[in-house]
Order: C-alpha cells, then sequence, then structure tokens
C-alpha cells in the first residue's frame, strides 16, 4: 500500500506535532533564524491569487498528502487531478487555527452564502 511507503514522513510529521511548543518559543526561534514571516507570508498570498486568476489555466495533480499550503494550492487551480488515495485538508482548522495563505477565503466564495454548503465544506477538509 501506498502509505507503507510515506511511513517515514507520517512519523517525522507525528513527532513534529508531538514537539509542538508553546507561541512563545516559536516566536523566538523565528527571531533566531531571521526569517521575515510578513514578507513570506505575502509573498505566498500572491502567488496563490496569481494562481487563481491566472489568465491560463492551472493544473495541479495530487498524489499522496497535500495539507495546509498544498491542500490551498489545489484549491487556486483550475483543474485537479488526483489520484484516489490523495488525502487533503486544511489542518489549520483542525487545530483551531485560521489558514493564512486565502484557503478559507476560497471555501467561502465557492459556497455562495448558502450555509450548509459551507459547514459541509468546512466539515469535508477537516
Amino acid at each position: 500500500m501506498r502509505m507503507e511507503r510515506h511511513k517515514d514522513k507520517i512519523n517525522s510529521l507525528k513527532t513534529s506535532i508531538g514537539n509542538y511548543e508553546n507561541k512563545k518559543d516559536l516566536l523566538e526561534k523565528e527571531r533566531q533564524a531571521k526569517i521575515d514571516t510578513k514578507a513570506l507570508e505575502e509573498f505566498v498570498q500572491q502567488t496563490m491569487f496569481h494562481l487563481k486568476y491566472s489568465s491560463t489555466h492551472v493544473i495541479s495533480c495530487g498524489l499522496g498528502v497535500a495539507l495546509g499550503g498544498g491542500c490551498e494550492l489545489l484549491l487556486h487551480s483550475s483543474f485537479i487531478i488526483g489520484n484516489q488515495e490523495l488525502n487533503a485538508g486544511l489542518v489549520e482548522l483542525g487545530v483551531g487555527l485560521i489558514p493564512r495563505w486565502v484557503g478559507v477565503t476560497e471555501i467561502f466564495a465557492r459556497t455562495r452564502g448558502d450555509k450548509t454548503k459551507l459547514i459541509k465544506n468546512i466539515r469535508n477538509i477537516i
């Protein structure tokens, strides 16, 4: 089965989640790494908007796992070719965070004000 090939990646992800530290520690690590998260966030948001509003079609192929930003990239593509074993979702919602790379706005836009569709879509990706 395909999941066996990804066992090391899954275990690494579980370890990372298990080692999750408090926000203060994460902010300190960010400062030490000298990462400009605001610039990175703006860059990724602009990239996603360019994908969504591109004059040419953007085709994304999903295989395995597409979480967070990978799922948002799929949401902004014109066409998605997904393997039947593709697992995609905005995991941020599952832990009480709001995705910042425009994934949530795409979900809201696709429901067009229909509350039941919105709830269904959010449940599908959590």
